[in-house]
């Protein structure tokens, strides 16, 4: 099989977390730009934002959506640790 045939399995099989709050405009550019790439899933985690960031992503199709701030604490805690290691 080619290097791109495995590439675009690959691809299909990948999932995409972003962690926002208030970010709407870097949302309205990141979410069309994923979804070119026929991803299996983009995910996004809301730190409870005010700026239209949550309707936005609730209109957008295939997108999962987490409001929470105790998820995006966690996960960004979790980022941190990694990358001391």
């Amino acid at each position: 099989m080619s290097t791109k045939k495995n590439l675009n399995k690959l691809i299909k099989k990948t999932s995409v977390i972003i962690c926002n709050k208030n970010s709407l405009n870097y949302l309205k550019l990141s979410i069309p730009a994923l979804k070119k790439h026929k991803l299996k899933e983009i995910l996004v985690i809301d730190g409870c934002s005010t700026d239209g960031s949550i309707e936005y992503v609730k209109k957008k199709k295939n997108q999962i959506l987490f409001r929470s701030r105790t998820r995006v604490i966690l996960l960004k805690k979790t980022r941190i640790k990694a990358s001391k290691r």
